[in-house]
């Protein structure tokens, strides 16, 4: 019963930012049915998808919420070595990925900490306030406990997790810039 709760909310949280980027857009050419239509599919292949055996290869852990700080941390650093420091992204990505292997304690944590790292390497030149990075990778570290035991083995992962949480983010923050929400 829980695993189907978790798949629910997983779902739900993984579409939300492809949903708010449709409806956001603004995009005036495109009519009101494909963008339904194309909601609709994506909704029915994830449901598809994800209820599908082989892609629950990972094991349920009892800690799993305990990984959410170390994405935020991950992103945090990521953001600021490229920010504060002028390193590029994927060199800054690197550094804290192979920087959360070489540290004991850290160890069990590098996957979070590198799927924050991805979330790290939003472009600079946005000029992105830290406490919006962070809230990026407190939805990456959501997303990641609740899609951890999904999609065990296929590529891309955490690249996407990243993608969704930073797409989140950034439309949620120019929405409210806009006024959408008044």
């Amino acid at each position: 019963m829980m695993k189907k709760i978790y798949t629910y909310i997983y779902q739900i949280l993984f579409i939300l930012p492809f949903i708010l980027l449709l409806i956001i857009s603004g995009n005036d050419q495109m009519e009101v049915f494909p963008k339904i239509l194309f909601i609709s599919i994506i909704g029915v292949l994830l449901m598809v998808g994800i209820t599908q055996r082989q892609f629950y290869a990972i094991a349920w852990e009892k800690d799993e919420f305990k990984t959410i700080p170390f994405v935020v941390i991950g992103t945090i650093c990521t953001y600021s070595l490229q920010y504060y420091f002028s390193i590029n992204p994927i060199l800054s990505a690197g550094i804290v990925g192979f920087t959360s292997t070489l540290i004991p304690p850290l160890n069990k944590y590098a996957i979070p900490i590198y799927c924050g790292a991805f979330v790290g390497m939003t472009n600079p030149s946005l000029s992105l306030p830290l406490w919006l990075m962070s809230l990026n990778g407190l939805m990456a570290g959501i997303l990641f406990c609740f899609g951890k035991n999904f999609y065990g083995g296929i590529g891309g992962k955490l690249g996407t997790i990243a993608f969704a949480a930073v797409l989140f983010g950034i439309l949620m923050y120019k929405a409210f810039l806009n006024g959408y929400f008044n």
